[in-house]
C-alpha cells in the first residue's frame, strides 16, 4: 500500500534555486526529500516550510538517521 506525501511549500522554490546553479536535482521518495548532485558532490536533502509552526518542522525518526 502506497501513501501520498505531504510536500512543503517551499519545495519548487528550493529546487529552482538549486537547478539554476546548474545542480542535478532529484524530488525523492525516501527519507529526504531532494537528491542534489553537481560535479563529484551528492547532497541529500531534507526540506522543512520555516512558515509552519517548530512543532511541525521536527524531523521524524527515518530521517534523523
Amino acid at each position: 500500500m502506497t501513501f501520498a506525501r505531504r510536500v512543503d511549500g517551499n519545495l519548487a522554490e528550493i529546487v529552482g534555486y538549486f537547478r539554476r546553479l546548474g545542480c542535478l536535482v532529484d524530488v525523492t521518495n525516501a527519507s529526504w526529500d531532494l537528491t542534489v548532485s553537481k560535479f563529484d558532490c551528492v547532497m541529500l536533502i531534507e526540506v522543512k516550510d520555516p512558515s509552519r509552526p517548530p512543532s511541525k518542522r521536527k524531523l521524524t525518526k527515518t530521517s534523523q538517521k
